[in-house]
C-alpha cells in the first residue's frame, strides 16, 4: 500500500487498491449516496460512488452490465459528531483523513455538513449500474 494514501490502514483497502489497478483511488469527486448513522454504538454506514473508478472496470463487473464503482464503508466508534442541515437526496461530497490512529470524516453539500472522528473503518469496493438504482448497496 502506498504511504500517505487516505485508505492506508483501513480494513478492506487492499481490495480497493487491486480493483484500481494497483494505484491509490482518489476521493476527488466521490459522492456519498446513502448513509445510516446508529448513535448506539456510534456507527456510520455509507455508500460512496467513486468518480475515480478505473476505465474500463474489471471484466466481471462489465459482464453484469455495471458501469460504476462504489465503496460500502463502515465507521465504528464515532465521536466528536457535528452536523448541520439535512443531507441532500442527490449525495454529498466526502473526505476521509487519517489522524493518528483514528479517521476523520467530512461530508458536505449546499446546506449540509457532517464531521466526525472514528476509531475504526472497514470498506469493500463494489460495482453497480447507474441506470438501475436497485444494483447499488443493500444495508
Amino acid at each position: 500500500m502506498p504511504e500517505g494514501w487516505w485508505a492506508s490502514g483501513i480494513d478492506g483497502s487492499s481490495g480497493l487498491y487491486e480493483v484500481f489497478g494497483r494505484r491509490p483511488a482518489s476521493l476527488e469527486g466521490a459522492l456519498c449516496m446513502k448513509m445510516h448513522f446508529d448513535p448506539f454504538p456510534g456507527a456510520l454506514t455509507m455508500l460512496i460512488e467513486l468518480a475515480d473508478a478505473p476505465d474500463p472496470l474489471p471484466a466481471r463487473w462489465r459482464r453484469k452490465g455495471h458501469d460504476a464503482a462504489y465503496l460500502h464503508a463502515h465507521l465504528y466508534g464515532c465521536r466528536d459528531v457535528r452536523a448541520e442541515g439535512a443531507p441532500p437526496s442527490n449525495g454529498c461530497f466526502v473526505n476521509l483523513t487519517p489522524v493518528d490512529e483514528d479517521m476523520r470524516l467530512s461530508l458536505w453539500a449546499d446546506g449540509f455538513e457532517l464531521e466526525l472522528t472514528s476509531e475504526s473503518v472497514s470498506m469493500m469496493v463494489r460495482s453497480f449500474s447507474r441506470g438501475d438504482p436497485s444494483t447499488i448497496g443493500r444495508w
